[in-house]
């Protein structure tokens, strides 16, 4: 049965996951990092980020891992996209953990501080009167 609350969990530390997820029955990893260079930044934030989610439902049983990755995420990429190479490797993560797991490819994906809508507003507004 589907849990009536959805929580966000702040990222700090895999304790604070697990304090966090101790009623859980799935948790949703929906972070992701500005598209550059694959640096510690991304391999923090695509990489190890889904791995120490993955070790906070493996330790508070949490069974179903729902993870938005990105289209053509894929570890052997070409090395023209680090990006994509770092959403493949958290990907590869996932696959590896026993854990029953969806990964969703989104493509662009819009918020208060995305980068494109935010541009174009930019752009809008220099161009008014």
């Amino acid at each position: 049965m589907w849990s009536k609350r959805i929580s966000t969990i702040p990222c700090n530390s895999p304790l604070s996951l697990i304090r966090r997820m101790r009623s859980s029955t799935s948790s949703v990893c929906c972070k992701g990092g500005a598209v550059k260079p694959y640096c510690p930044e991304l391999a923090k934030t695509h990489v190890e980020l889904p791995r120490k989610i993955v070790s906070a439902c493996e330790a508070k049983s949490v069974r179903r891992l729902l993870h938005m990755s990105t289209i053509g995420a894929d570890s052997n990429g070409p090395s023209i996209s680090m990006y994509l190479r770092s959403k493949g490797d958290g990907e590869k993560a996932i696959r590896a953990s026993g854990l029953d797991w969806t990964l969703f490819r989104s493509s662009v994906v819009f918020g208060p501080e995305d980068n494109l809508l935010n541009q174009f507003a930019f752009l809008e507004r220099a161009s008014s009167p």
